[in-house]
């Protein structure tokens, strides 16, 4: 996915680019995109763009991969956290307990998820596609982002 974004701020080898959310988003309501009326994300500075430009910047699967590492793997671990939970109890707990001890269960997996989440941060970092700066574009937001520049 290809979006339009403003150059606002140079810093060493990255640079700050307002993101603006895409028609679409608007009506998603995935996210918070929706009452936002820009974002600002800094990324690398590979076409060396100039605070004012505007950039194409390629967002790969990154929001993809981020839900799938930050959603789902805590959700499959509670999830298996509670069916072993289940499984485990009924000859340790008496019945009253069962499921209480079965969600402290799933909790503490899910909990221990996002600890390992957190110490695989470095390797996710290297293994994970960031959002890219392509091309300087137009210094028109209105121009037709099909006259890019390549440098």
């Amino acid at each position: 996915m290809t979006e339009k974004g403003l150059v606002t701020k140079l810093s060493g080898k990255s640079m700050c680019v307002k993101m603006f959310p895409l028609t679409s988003c608007g009506e998603c309501k995935a996210c918070d995109a929706h009452k936002r009326s820009d974002m600002t994300i800094e990324i690398e500075n590979t076409c060396n763009a100039s605070v004012g430009d505007y950039v194409s910047v390629d967002m790969k699967e990154t929001i993809l991969a981020g839900a799938v590492i930050f959603y789902g793997i805590p959700l499959m671990a509670f999830i298996i956290g509670i069916l072993l939970g289940w499984l485990i109890t009924p000859g340790l707990v008496s019945e009253s307990l069962r499921e209480p001890v079965t969600a402290a269960i799933g909790v503490s997996f899910l909990l221990l998820s996002y600890l390992c989440i957190r110490l695989a941060d470095p390797l996710i970092k290297s293994h994970t596609t960031f959002p890219v700066a392509t091309a300087i574009i137009s210094n028109d937001l209105e121009d037709d982002p099909e006259e890019e520049k390549e440098y």
